[in-house]
């Protein structure tokens, strides 16, 4: 990743609280549901379009935060060492870990 001054640093990345928010939401949603998300259900949770949530769901993707499958358009997974990074994220940036409020899950469904 080339930072603002047109260096390369390679051990860093541009990660967003709104990212953040994302993954948690996705991995609260699978432990509740034990299945992922619709990029449209992701949108209503964070008070953005579907097309937003496929936006932020792709540069996950292509940071290696997420998996998705081809199969069904519920296709995100997590894996154990995305997990144990997202949680690594959120001790870094000293924020909370616990669940997220129900209304996202009321939103969602």
């Amino acid at each position: 990743m080339i930072n603002g001054n047109g260096q390369i640093n390679e051990n860093k990345i541009f990660f967003t609280k709104i990212k953040l928010k994302v993954l948690k939401f996705i991995n609260q949603y699978i432990k509740k549901y034990n299945y992922s998300p619709t990029c449209l259900e992701v949108g209503r949770a964070m008070n953005f379009s579907r097309a937003r949530a496929g936006k932020i769901l792709g540069e996950l993707y292509e940071l290696g935060f997420i998996n998705k499958g081809t199969e069904s358009h519920r296709k995100m997974t997590l894996t154990l060492e995305q997990k144990k990074l997202i949680k690594k994220i959120c001790e870094l940036e000293n924020i909370n870990t616990k669940d997220y409020s129900p209304k996202y899950y009321a939103t969602a469904i």
